[in-house]
C-alpha cells in the first residue's frame, strides 16, 4: 500500500507531469494486421489454437469460419507475462484476451465488427495507437518552515513555489504568487522514502542519470520485447524528473518525491507512440512488480476495452493510476484517463488559468482538456526537468 505521506507527494508530483507536454492523440489510429479479441468464457474450454492448411484455427467453428475468410495467420495471448492476481485476471478475462493477426491490407475496422458480431467473442476491437502527451515547442501537518533544495535551476521552478518566476515562451517573466503545488512546505513533512515505487510507464527512462541515482528497479521494454526499458525518446526521463529528480543534490532540478523508487516501463518507441498490446501489458507489469504508482502520460482518443481490463485490474492490485487528460483543448474523452479507475489530470498556467492557447505561458499552440471527467488540474506548462543524457 502507499503510505499516506508518499501518497501526498505522489499526487503532487504527477499533477505536475500531465500537464508537461502536448501532442495531439490521433483519433482512430490503429496498428493494421491485427485485431485484439476476448473470448467468450463459454468457449473457453475448447479454444484450441493450431495451424490447418496455414490457416490458424481454434476448434470453434464460428471463429474458424472468419479465421479462414480473412486469413488469420497468428493467435498468441495478450499479455507477455501471465497476471499474478489469478482472481483479478479471472474477474475481468485478462487470460481470455488473444492478438490476432491478420495480412496487413485487411480492413481492420470492419473485420473487428465481424468477429464482435459472434457469440463466443466478448469484445474485438483494432490494436489502437497511444501517444504520448508531449511538447511541440521549438527546443524542448506543517510547521510553515520552507525547505529551499541547492538544486541550481529550483529558483526556475514555479509549479514548486510560484513568485511570478515562469518563464514565458514569448519571453519575460509571468506568474501568479502561491499559483503552485505548495511542495517546499510538503517536504517538510516528508521528502519520500522507498516505500513506494512509481512506475513510468512511457518511452522508458536514462536509468544512468545522475537524478535517479541508486533509486532504479528492474522494469521491462514492451516495445522490444526484452529487459532494458532504456529512454531511447526523451519523453519518459522528462516525466521522471517532473515527479522523482533527487532534490536538494546541488544538481540540475528537484522533483517532487526524493526517496521514491522509480521503475520504467517502456510501451512507446522513440517517436512516442505505441500500441494498446504494449501499454496493456505495462500496466500489468507495474501492477505485479511491485509500483504503488502507475505514471501514464500517454493517450489515445479511442476507447478500449483491453486498456479498461488493464487499468481495473490494476486498481483491484491497489494501484493509484494518474493518467493525462490530453492536450487538445477540447472536452473529448481520453484514455486511460478517463475511465472511472484513472485519475484525470490537466494543465494549470502559472497565472492560475486552464493552461488555453491564450494563457499567460505564452504557449499559443495547445490548451489543456477538460470536462466532466476531469479530476485534478495541475502545474503544467513551462516546467523544468531531466532529459536523456548525452550531446
Amino acid at each position: 500500500m502507499v503510505g499516506a505521506r508518499n501518497l501526498y507527494l505522489i499526487f503532487f508530483v504527477l499533477f505536475t507531469v500531465f500537464g508537461f507536454l502536448n501532442t495531439l492523440a490521433q483519433n482512430g489510429d490503429f496498428l493494421p494486421g491485427e485485431i485484439i479479441i476476448q473470448i467468450s468464457s463459454e468457449i473457453e474450454s475448447s479454444f484450441n489454437v493450431r495451424e490447418e492448411g496455414g490457416i490458424v484455427i481454434t476448434g470453434v467453428a464460428e471463429l474458424d469460419a472468419l479465421n479462414r475468410q480473412s486469413g488469420v495467420t497468428a493467435i498468441t495471448p495478450l499479455f507477455k507475462f501471465p497476471p499474478k492476481n489469478e482472481e483479478l485476471a479471472e474477474h475481468y478475462g485478462l487470460n481470455r484476451i488473444f492478438i490476432f493477426k491478420v495480412p496487413v491490407e485487411v480492413n481492420i475496422p470492419t473485420l473487428a465488427e465481424a468477429y464482435q458480431s459472434l457469440a463466443s467473442v466478448d469484445y474485438a476491437e483494432p490494436n489502437f495507437i497511444a501517444y504520448a502527451v508531449q511538447s511541440l515547442y521549438p527546443g524542448a501537518g506543517y510547521n510553515n518552515i520552507e525547505l529551499t533544495p541547492n538544486d541550481p535551476m529550483y529558483s526556475d521552478q514555479w509549479a514548486h513555489n510560484n513568485i511570478g518566476q515562469a518563464i514565458s515562451y514569448g519571453g519575460g517573466l509571468v506568474g501568479t504568487p502561491g499559483v503552485d503545488m505548495d511542495t517546499d512546505l510538503a517536504w517538510n513533512l516528508t521528502t519520500g522514502d522507498n516505500s513506494v515505487i512509481l512506475s513510468i510507464i512511457d518511452t522508458g527512462v536514462d536509468y544512468n542519470h545522475p537524478e535517479f541515482a541508486g533509486r532504479i528497479v528492474a522494469g521491462y521494454d514492451f516495445v522490444n520485447n526484452d529487459n532494458d526499458p532504456m529512454d531511447d525518446g526523451s519523453h519518459g526521463t522528462a516525466c521522471a524528473g517532473i515527479a522523482a529528480a533527487t532534490g536538494n543534490n546541488g544538481m540540475g532540478v528537484a522533483g517532487v518525491n526524493w526517496g521514491c523508487l522509480i521503475m520504467p516501463v517502456k510501451v512507446l518507441n522513440a517517436s512516442a507512440s505505441g500500441s494498446n498490446t504494449t501499454v496493456a501489458n505495462g500496466i500489468l507489469f507495474a501492477a505485479d512488480n511491485g509500483a504503488g504508482v502507475l505514471s501514464l502520460s500517454l493517450s489515445s482518443t479511442s476507447p478500449s476495452s483491453t486498456i479498461l481490463n488493464a487499468v481495473n485490474y490494476a486498481y483491484g492490485m491497489d494501484c493509484v493510476i494518474m493518467a493525462a487528460r490530453g492536450n487538445d483543448n477540447t472536452t473529448v474523452s481520453h484514455y486511460p484517463a478517463s475511465y472511472a479507475n484513472a485519475i484525470a489530470v490537466g494543465a494549470l498556467s502559472p497565472c492560475d488559468e486552464r493552461k488555453n492557447p491564450a494563457s499567460c505561458d505564452g504557449e499559443t499552440w495547445w490548451g489543456s482538456s477538460y470536462g466532466s471527467d476531469l479530476d485534478f488540474m495541475a502545474p503544467g506548462t513551462r516546467i523544468h526537468t531531466t532529459d536523456i543524457t548525452g550531446s
